[in-house]
């Protein structure tokens, strides 16, 4: 994933959806876990940009479509990760975790957590 692309929350919806369920997710698959109100046309539309984007990859089996995902969640959870760092705290961990603490987001539990993840305790 050389080229970051940062996806719409409408793609990003979907492609949850094929990184939780891993190979061969059908359009079908993926309707059942949006539920009731999306329509096939525009979860079609999303996927052929996904597949354009280098997201995924399709798989014709008789007349069902078939997605797996090329780019991996923790690749782009990365990419995500980074480009939310530079824009929003302008590269500084430290803004964001100090963010983090002022909004009350972090609490004693999950600073615990941090506290083993940063001596190697996980």
């Amino acid at each position: 994933m050389n080229d970051y692309k940062r996806l719409p929350d409408s793609e990003l919806e979907v492609m949850l959806i094929i990184w939780e369920q891993g190979k061969h997710v059908s359009t079908s698959d993926i309707m059942e876990r949006l539920g009731k109100g999306k329509k096939v046309q525009l979860i079609q539309s999303y996927l052929g940009r996904l597949e354009e984007k280098g997201f995924i990859s399709c798989e014709k089996l008789g007349r069902l479509n078939f997605y797996t995902p090329l780019v991996s969640m923790g690749e782009y959870r990365a990419k995500e990760t980074t480009s939310f760092l530079d824009r929003l705290y302008r590269s500084s961990p430290t803004k964001l975790f100090a963010a983090l603490l002022e909004s009350d987001a972090v609490g004693p539990k999950e600073l615990e957590e941090f506290k083993r993840m940063m001596d190697g305790n996980e």
